[in-house]
């Protein structure tokens, strides 16, 4: 998806009409956005960051995940969820990565390696069954890895982007109920 926020506005529209009124959020300012990217050391990735300035806030962004937290909320997976990320990272031999792979197949090959939770972002609510994360320790084209972590089943989707992620809800949500 463009990381143009006006794109992202026209986008956003359209997947927004199968939503309930609420379920969007006001969009958040350049100056919030900048006093989160400072807090943690990072600046967002262009689709994740337009997002943020064109739509802000959504709810029920997964099936599993309530919202998307707003920039004064978001935290280091490391420091929101100590223990999640000790029981999943040591050792780390323990799990490889979601593909089976080893370590630097498993980059090659775009997969999520157990210890990039570790440096994960999470952008949804700590404590739920699934889990919204960025991951900047795979970049593709200045855009993070994006993926859901499922506690109960180890892995979940994982996508080139927080656009991407997005995109790949939005299908989800207009296929028809099995």
């Amino acid at each position: 998806m463009n990381s143009n926020p006006e794109n992202w506005q026209q986008s956003w529209l359209q997947w927004s009409a199968q939503l309930e009124p609420g379920d969007v959020g006001p969009a958040h300012a350049e100056a919030e956005i900048e006093a989160a990217e400072l807090r943690l050391g990072v600046r967002f990735p262009p689709s994740y960051r337009s997002f943020l300035l064109a739509v802000g806030g959504l709810k029920n962004p997964h099936f599993e995940a309530s919202r998307l937290l707003p920039p004064s909320e978001l935290r280091w997976l490391r420091d929101a969820d100590v223990e999640l990320v000790a029981e999943w990272t040591e050792p780390p031999e323990q799990f490889l990565t979601f593909l089976d792979l080893p370590r630097g197949e498993a980059e090659e090959e775009g997969g999520w390696v157990m210890t990039h939770l570790r440096d994960a972002l999470l952008i949804s609510p700590a404590g739920e069954s699934t889990l919204l994360l960025l991951n900047p320790s795979v970049i593709r084209d200045g855009e993070w890895q994006a993926c859901t972590f499922n506690d109960w089943h180890p892995g979940g989707e994982i996508h080139d982007s927080f656009g991407a992620m997005l995109k790949a809800e939005a299908a989800m949500a207009r296929k028809p109920n099995d």
